[in-house]
């Protein structure tokens, strides 16, 4: 066999469960969009002038960051290589801004924002969560 062309399988220990980073990318995905609408529903109730951007920006972070702890918590195994998986999944996923307003410039830019979320969110998780990181 030659290992250029055929690899050898990963021990079990080092797969990354590709349905577990569609389930974390879902999850941190609908997490941020309930709390964008929410904050859009509130400003629209209260009869704000429009819809506040910085705290729904802020909403996003800060739901990014919640929604990172709990995927870097329910993952103990491999948390690192899954939560970048999840991040450039998140990262594609919000391609669909682009249908809401966004620029692309804004887009592309916005893997430095979810990359941060991971990072902390992340971070977090490690701290509090037992696992071989």
């Amino acid at each position: 066999m030659n290992p250029a062309v055929n690899p050898p399988p990963l021990p079990e220990q080092n797969k990354i469960a590709l349905l577990c980073v569609a389930r974390d990318v879902g999850g941190i995905f609908i997490l941020t969009a309930l709390g964008g609408f929410v904050i859009g529903l509130a400003s629209r109730i209260l009869a704000s002038s429009g819809p506040p951007v910085i705290l729904i920006g802020l909403s996003n972070i800060l739901l990014s960051v919640v929604g990172f702890v709990v995927a870097g918590c329910i993952t103990r195994r491999n948390r690192w290589p899954h939560l970048v998986l999840v991040a450039l999944g998140l990262w594609l996923v919000s391609a669909v801004n682009l249908a809401f307003g966004f620029s692309a410039l804004q887009w592309v830019l916005s893997v430095f924002v979810i990359f941060a979320a991971m990072g902390l969110g992340g971070g977090i998780a490690s701290a509090v969560a037992r696992g071989d990181a």
